[in-house]
């Protein structure tokens, strides 16, 4: 380390420069399982002490590393250069605004632990299950419940029953007074109930599935967004998805409704969708009897948002054909049946949401809390759409199908 000259640095600062071993193997290793030795550590004290710091790495061809808790998992806060941990001294509150409820802050603010009850809450996966654990300061550990009977990648948060939807959103606002809490795991299956910021207590008796067909499997959400009509973030999920064609999931909106099945998580593609929309075919009022033409014949585009609304009391299956596949639901005195497994008893008015990609097709019983994604295969020059329908005539309350704009 002798050629970097380190005092050049210390006299034009007012933090701390460490190029000690000591500290410089505290700051070899951050929460991942990497380990390389830095060639400093430097504490800021101010904006003009980070101004210094990077004409300093730049004059000495010196690698940056910014840092603050350390808890990366895959290894972004170690390195060979020069650490610049921000959480000693950046730790102001710049301002607040209580009207749009943003606070302005250095990096290094965290959770006030002296407060009041304050205290850090993590799930972890541990063999049979998900365990929760409690903290006042992310250090000192207790392990306060356990729900058996779950697999990897846990999640645990809120969500409003019976959300009132709006025109923009699909579901975000509700009662904030009834809210719900909703534990995951990376199957998608989930229970619903209580939690009292200890321990979780299920009000389901066993766990629902969230989704059915191929591999959809670690789903993970999110709510740093805007807010809803109730003023509430919108809880929006992603998930990985697909066999050895995997990919991304469309982002799509959570919420928890009351549905024919009971309470269920019900989810619908994030409304962001529609800035993907080239233009809206708009077929509603169409009825369609069985061995009809195909009203859809015209869309060749290959990449679609399709809402559907229709009652089929007087059919015996609903068949959507596309991109060469057939997706059947079938009408029995019982309900609505798609693939045996994924049942809607109790009526025959159909919602359906289908969103179509080059591999994949997302089929989305948004009021009923189901969601079917069939087995992804390779793109393919097929890029037809059609339906057809058996048994009797049909009459579509809404039909509309809104092809989209690749995001490449």
């Amino acid at each position: 380390m002798n050629h970097i000259p380190f005092a050049q640095l210390a006299s034009r600062i007012d933090g701390e420069l460490h190029t000690g071993s000591t500290l410089r193997r505290l700051y070899a290793t951050d929460a991942s399982e990497y380990q390389e030795l830095p060639a400093g550590v430097v504490l800021p004290e101010s904006e003009n002490d980070i101004r210094e710091v990077i004409r300093f790495a730049r004059r000495n061809q010196l690698g940056l590393i910014p840092r603050a808790a350390g808890t990366s998992l895959a290894g972004q806060c170690v390195g060979s250069g020069l650490v610049v941990d921000i959480s000693k001294y950046f730790t102001r509150i710049l301002s607040v605004d209580t009207e749009t409820r943003q606070v302005r802050v250095q990096p290094g603010v965290v959770r006030d632990v002296n407060a009041k009850d304050g205290y850090w809450v993590m799930v972890l996966f541990e063999r049979k299950g998900h365990t929760i654990y409690t903290s006042p300061d992310l250090k000192a550990w207790e392990k306060t419940g356990t729900i058996n009977g779950f697999h990897e990648c846990p999640e645990l948060f809120p969500l409003a029953v019976d959300p009132a939807s709006s025109k923009d959103y699909a579901g975000t606002s509700g009662e904030p007074e009834n809210v719900k809490w909703i534990m995951y795991g990376a199957k998608g299956r989930y229970h619903i109930g209580a939690f009292d910021g200890k321990t979780f207590k299920p009000e389901t008796k066993k766990q629902i599935a969230m989704y059915y067909g191929d591999k959809c499997y670690a789903s993970q959400t999110f709510n740093n967004t805007e807010k809803g009509p109730d003023g509430q973030p919108r809880r929006i999920q992603t998930m990985w998805q697909g066999g050895r064609f995997g990919q991304i999931s469309l982002p799509v909106e959570l919420t928890l409704k009351t549905t024919l099945l009971g309470r269920r998580v019900c989810m619908l593609p994030a409304k962001e969708i529609k800035n993907l929309y080239q233009r809206t075919e708009t077929l509603d009022g169409l009825v369609l009897e069985p061995g009809a033409a195909n009203p859809l014949e015209k869309m060749k585009g290959g990449l679609y948002d399709i809402e559907l609304e229709v009652d089929l009391s007087q059919a015996s299956q609903l068949i959507l054909n596309i991109r060469g596949k057939r997706l059947i639901v079938d009408v029995s005195k019982d309900g609505l049946t798609l693939r045996r497994e994924m049942k809607i008893p109790g009526t025959k008015k159909l919602v359906l949401r289908v969103v179509v990609d080059h591999s994949s097709q997302d089929v989305y019983f948004g009021e009923h809390g189901l969601f079917y994604s069939p087995r992804m295969a390779k793109p393919s020059d097929d890029k037809s759409l059609g339906i057809e329908v058996k048994g009797g005539s049909v009459t579509f309350s809404k039909l509309r199908v809104h092809p989209l704009k690749s995001i490449w």
